[in-house]
């Protein structure tokens, strides 16, 4: 008797041992930081294409998670940005600068005494364009809809 349930506490933990091996997380964590694409200034024919007043509805909607009390944006059905070169899957951007994250383009210079101080007399404004391109597990990609394989943010600095 005392043997039989020696083998049932036994039988018991290796299943249990089997199971959690078998649900255990395959997320792995990777850090995004490298390998990413640089190019400070819009491309030509942008223009205000992707000025604030024109993209003010859509960047005012990202933010709804933020809202309590007050009026809820909904984006307007167009996407932004598609007719910008920059936007494009199929762009080219083998010719921009490569570099790690993070990264500040204002210290790249020129210094300008005639810049405030707490910028460091750096030119902290413009707009910078950054890319990634990484590739998706294919499990992940049927079950997230939203995801790409290029990581686009425009950076626009105002001075």
């Amino acid at each position: 008797m005392m043997i039989r349930g020696c083998l049932l506490v036994l039988s018991c933990v290796i299943c249990f041992t089997t199971i959690a091996a078998q649900t255990r997380s395959v997320r792995e964590r990777v850090s995004f930081n490298e390998s990413w694409r640089f190019q400070k200034g819009d491309p030509e024919g942008t223009g205000d294409k992707l000025s604030y007043e024109k993209i003010k509805d859509w960047v005012r909607a990202t933010g709804n998670e933020f809202v309590r009390d007050g009026v809820k944006r909904v984006k307007p059905g167009t996407s932004v940005g598609t007719d910008v070169a920059y936007t494009s899957e199929a762009f080219d951007d083998a010719r921009w600068r490569q570099l790690n994250l993070p990264h500040d383009f204002g210290i790249e210079g020129p210094f300008n005494q005639e810049y405030p101080g707490e910028t460091g007399k750096l030119p902290w404004f413009g707009v910078a364009w950054y890319r990634k391109h990484f590739k998706v597990a294919p499990l992940i990609r049927t079950s997230v809809s939203t995801c790409k394989s290029t990581v686009l943010w425009p950076i626009p600095l105002f001075g």
